[in-house]
């Protein structure tokens, strides 16, 4: 289901790498949920690195839902914070 290659190790560091960083700079903003932020994030790197190692049609099909379904939490989660909450 799984290889580990060149290309996929190369693709893996890419993601990890990317996931990290958008984590160092989001921590310097005070958010009100921050954690489900991460763990979002979290979730959609991982996906990637499935994605980037993943060797059948079943395995890239999971990879992507994982992807795109906390990429669709994490839009939702930026539109609750604009919703005013006043008196």
């Amino acid at each position: 289901m799984m290889r580990l290659d060149d290309f996929s190790a190369f693709f893996k560091l890419l993601f990890l790498g990317g996931g990290i960083f958008t984590i160092l700079i989001s921590t310097k903003k005070k958010y009100d949920a921050a954690l489900e932020f991460i763990l979002l994030l979290d979730a959609i790197v991982l996906g990637s690195c499935f994605l980037a190692g993943s060797m059948n049609f079943v395995m890239v099909v999971l990879s992507l839902e994982l992807v795109s379904l906390s990429s669709y939490m994490l839009a939702g989660l930026a539109l609750i914070k604009k919703v005013r909450r006043e008196a």
